[in-house]
């Protein structure tokens, strides 16, 4: 607090009433400075006449007193003054029903006046303090994000360098954000949106690069904060600010990450490594792993790629590393404690494990599909491509480092689901476990890219067809046995995990899944979700009976069928139309599906032994498709991002048909 001359230390009724009298408005300044020399300590002592001295007070006067450099005829300093005034706002402050009176909010610019321009270090935390407690009220806060009022704030802090005014200051900035946030949703404070936009940045600006800047404890404070303000930001205004400059990785960003790289990169409490990593997730899912892994390829052009240093990059690329690292060893961590309170038959997992867990395993799976756009990029030896001069630069004993790291750490996701498979939790309870849960998501992307740990994965196919047929007899929500499709779909393709896919029945599961889909459906169109749903389980049947053939078709045939004859509806609407409209690339993923369901029917079909009237029909009605649809190729040639996934499809199915039409006199033409 600012030096003030100690009053008495009580005031008698008789006193009290006199200095409500010594301060009306027509009472001399002389007079109204006695009275306010004594109200801070009276009111402290006598919060229940907070309202009366309101009610009494020449805010004019006390508006000169904020203002002035000096008082004439009267013996005090400015900085006690000022100190009065400021002490006897806060305590009108301290009352709910004061914050909003017009009284109080027009002394707003004067005190934000007072920030920049004392030299008080107690002053100025007073009326930071003041302010903290008007921004929860929508008035105060239309004047505290006053262009001219909030870069006086944002001043404060960034040039103090005393902690307490800099952490008091954050605190007053999330303040005014969180009550921003909450408001601006139902129109309360700005509706113009530049004015938004113009805060935000204002705001994220000066924090980022405060944050790259700043060393100390103030720094790991804007780190929480960061996390705070994002994390809030997931409505609609959030994601109007988060796509302002999204096309390209914007400045603010790159000053949080070099940023993080200080801490990340230092010895640090687990506490900051945990945020630091939430904060990493929260910008990958707004920004994609380009962020994280080559912020120079967005943030310049290519010319500047190919002449940037290569330490530059290699510096940019082992922060990426160093990342997943951290997040590898959180996940690790959480996994071995949960497993151990399994074992002890004890629950204590915070939400903020499951957070964090979550975050960590976000980002592996951020990471999971960057490096697959990557090989992607590198498989078509496109050199012309700005990721692939990126590429060229990318230490490759970082990316062994990195996968290695990656692999270990999906061995112990594994294993944790191993030992709940092998426990006796029922499916209902492992399904509504969110680790669990998310354990099986990112383990899922995992597989549906990486042919590694094929004996571990394959000890866990059981666990995910039980859980995904207790999902279909209970009609629960699919979206379990979406995200394990992908992985099924890589999974049939390898000899052992295809072999146990099988013998636990996963191909039933499939067959229902397919069925379950098909009937839900209310219309006939094959929409862009109905394509969706249906084309990875057909694909996963494909591939076990491009593998299995015979095998695998003569035992299962009577369930087959089922899969075949809604193959054989499907097409039966799908080719007709798209071919009438020139196969337009709107409908990709529905032309992919009619090249897989003609080549599942045909094969299926040229595998049975026998066929009864109905499925002679079907069997013909496929055939005529198909012969329409591969007789078309050439304009499907001409398509590049849909030849290139129908090419073989076409060429599968045209071999079956020539074979099928020697061999079977149902297909004769």
């Amino acid at each position: 607090m600012s030096t003030i001359p100690n009053p008495p230390p009580t005031l008698h009724p008789s006193e009290i009433d006199r200095c409500l009298e010594l301060l009306n408005p027509s009472t001399s300044d002389e007079e109204k400075f006695v009275a306010l020399m004594l109200l801070p300590r009276f009111l402290q002592q006598n919060p229940g006449s907070i309202t009366l001295v309101f009610n009494a007070m020449d805010f004019r006067f006390l508006e000169r007193l904020l203002r002035t450099k000096s008082l004439s005829d009267v013996d005090s300093s400015e900085n006690v003054l000022r100190g009065i005034a400021v002490q006897i706002i806060s305590c009108f402050c301290s009352l709910e029903e004061l914050i909003s009176k017009k009284q109080i909010i027009a002394r707003i610019p004067s005190l934000a006046n007072l920030i920049t321009s004392c030299n008080q270090p107690d002053l100025i935390k007073d009326v930071l303090k003041v302010f903290i407690r008007l921004s929860s009220e929508e008035l105060a806060l239309e004047q505290l994000i006053e262009r001219e009022n909030f870069s006086k704030i944002l001043i404060c802090f960034t040039e103090s360098h005393d902690y307490e005014i800099q952490n008091l200051g954050l605190t007053l900035i999330r303040c005014i954000i969180n009550t921003f946030v909450d408001s601006t949703p139902y129109g309360y404070i700005i509706s113009n949106q530049d004015s938004i936009n113009e805060l935000l940045n204002t705001i994220i600006y000066t924090l980022s690069s405060s944050f790259q800047i700043i060393q100390g404890r103030i720094k790991f404070d804007i780190l929480e904060n960061l996390v705070l303000i994002f994390s809030s930001m997931s409505d609609q205004l959030g994601q109007r600010f988060w796509n302002l400059e999204h096309n390209e990785i914007p400045t603010w960003t790159l000053n949080i990450r070099n940023g993080l790289r200080d801490i990340l990169g230092g010895k640090i409490g687990c506490e900051q490594r945990e945020k630091g990593l939430i904060l990493v997730n929260l910008l990958m899912c707004n920004f994609g792993a380009e962020w994280l892994f080559s912020p120079t390829l967005n943030s310049a052009s290519t010319k500047k790629i190919e002449k940037s240093p290569a330490y530059r990059i290699d510096d940019e690329s082992k922060f990426a590393v160093l990342v997943v690292k951290l997040a590898c060893i959180e996940i690790r961590m959480i996994l071995d404690q949960v497993a151990e309170q399994q074992q002890s038959e004890t629950k204590q997992t915070t939400l903020q494990h499951e957070q964090l867990l979550a975050a960590c395993y976000s980002i592996l799976e951020r990471t999971i599909e960057y490096l697959s756009q990557i090989g992607e990029s590198l498989e078509t030896d496109n050199e012309e491509s700005d990721i692939h001069r990126f590429m060229t630069k990318f230490d490759p004993d970082l990316l062994l480092q990195l996968k290695s790291t990656m692999t270990e750490t999906f061995r112990v996701i594994l294993e944790y689901l191993v030992d709940i498979k092998n426990s006796l939790i029922t499916i209902e309870t492992v399904i509504n476990d969110p680790i669990v849960f998310a354990s099986i998501r990112i383990l899922s992307a995992w597989i549906s890219e990486e042919d590694t740990l094929e004996k571990e994965v394959g000890s866990v196919i059981p666990l995910f067809i039980d859980m995904s047929r207790h999902v279909i007899e209970n009609e629960m929500d699919s979206s379990l046995i979406n995200i394990l499709i992908p992985a099924f779909l890589n999974l049939t393709t390898q000899d052992r995990a295809r072999e146990a896919f099988v013998d636990h029945d996963g191909h039933d599961l499939i067959i229902n899944y397919i069925e379950k889909k098909w009937l839900e459906s209310t219309t006939r169109d094959i929409s862009d979700e109905l394509t969706s749903e249906i084309l990875g389980p057909l694909q996963i049947l494909l591939n076990i009976i491009v593998a299995e053939s015979e095998s695998f078709i003569v035992p299962n045939e009577n369930k087959i069928w089922k899969s075949v004859k809604i193959g054989s509806e499907i097409v039966e609407i799908l080719v007709p139309g798209l071919k009438t409209k020139g196969y337009p690339l709107s409908k990709t993923s529905q032309i992919i599906l009619i090249g897989n369901t003609l080549l599942f029917c045909l094969l299926f079909v040229s595998a049975t032994s026998q066929l009864d009237m109905e499925e002679k029909e079907i069997a013909e009605k496929v055939k005529k498709l198909a012969t329409i649809f591969y007789r078309d190729k050439e304009k499907l040639r001409s398509k590049p991002a849909v030849w290139s996934q129908l090419e073989e499809l076409i060429f599968l199915g045209e071999r079956s048909l020539v074979q099928k039409s020697r061999d079977l006199q149902y297909y004769a033409i």
